[in-house]
Parts: C-alpha cells; sequence; structure tokens
C-alpha cells in the first residue's frame, strides 16, 4: 500500500509539472506573437510616415536647393535613405548611402558647390531596397517602405 501512496504521489507531482510547463510553454509562445504584432505595427507606422514625408517627392520636380535640403536631413538623421543623382554641376552623378553619408562630400558647402540651388530635379521614390540609380517610377501598390530617393536633372 505504501507503494501505491509513492507512485500516486509521482504520479501527481508529475502531472502538476507537466501542466506547470505547458502553461509557461504557452504564455511564452503567446508573448512572442504578441511582440511580433507589435513590431508589424510600428513598422508599419514607420513606412506610413515616411511615406507621408517624402511624398512631396513622389515623381515630382524640385529645385536643387530641396535636393541640397534633403540630403543634409539624411546626413543628420536616424533614417538612412539612398540618395541618387544624376547628375550635378559638373555632369557626374552622386550616391548617398549608409556607408558614405558621413563623408565630407556632403557637407553643405561641398554639396552646394556641385549642385545649382536653381536647378530643376525629377524626384522619383525608390521602394524595397532598389538601386535608386537604376530605378524607375512605379507605382507603389505593395505597401513597401521608402529607401531612396532618385533626382533625375530635368
Amino acid at each position: 500500500m505504501e507503494d501505491f501512496k509513492e507512485i500516486a504521489y509521482f504520479a501527481v507531482s508529475l502531472i502538476v509539472a507537466a501542466f506547470i510547463i505547458t502553461i509557461i510553454a504557452t504564455l511564452g509562445i503567446t508573448t512572442g506573437q504578441m511582440a511580433a504584432v507589435r513590431n508589424n505595427e510600428i513598422q508599419a507606422a514607420d513606412s506610413l510616415r515616411l511615406a507621408r514625408s517624402y511624398a512631396a517627392y513622389d515623381n515630382q520636380l524640385v529645385l536643387g536647393c530641396d535636393v541640397i535640403s534633403l540630403m543634409r536631413e539624411n546626413t543628420l538623421s536616424d533614417i538612412t535613405l539612398d540618395v541618387y543623382v544624376d547628375r550635378d554641376s559638373l555632369n557626374s552623378s552622386m550616391t548617398m548611402n549608409a556607408g558614405n553619408r558621413t563623408n565630407a562630400a556632403w557637407r553643405l558647402s561641398n554639396l552646394t558647390s556641385r549642385i545649382k540651388a536653381d536647378a530643376v530635379y525629377r524626384a522619383i521614390l525608390v521602394y524595397s531596397g532598389e538601386n535608386p540609380a537604376t530605378a524607375v517610377h512605379t507605382n507603389n501598390s505593395g505597401g513597401s517602405a521608402i529607401t531612396g530617393i532618385k533626382f533625375t536633372l530635368n
């Protein structure tokens, strides 16, 4: 009879332990799912904020001073866009990206000497990490994130 009590106590202990482990695992999975949903909400809000702030550049004509302003903002912000200018005043192209945005080439004095403030550029938004140098304007119906802007001299 004593062995039966020990076996029953052991079985009940295992059932309780399994129940507790199941609850902990369920809480962990639920917490992970809730975190993923919240991260998706934050990413969607960031994408929407970017789309709103750069909507003025969506297939629009902008002045060189606006190009300079955007490039200066890009050097100072935590959001890094790839910015491509097809021709500056020296007839050469310029590409600003995450790797070179802190270079001296993006100082205001250098930019104003290379981009004429009254020059007219056509701006094209670049989505989903596409190369701005080869990007063409497409309607972003997929809701992809803006990763760059291409400026072509008009």
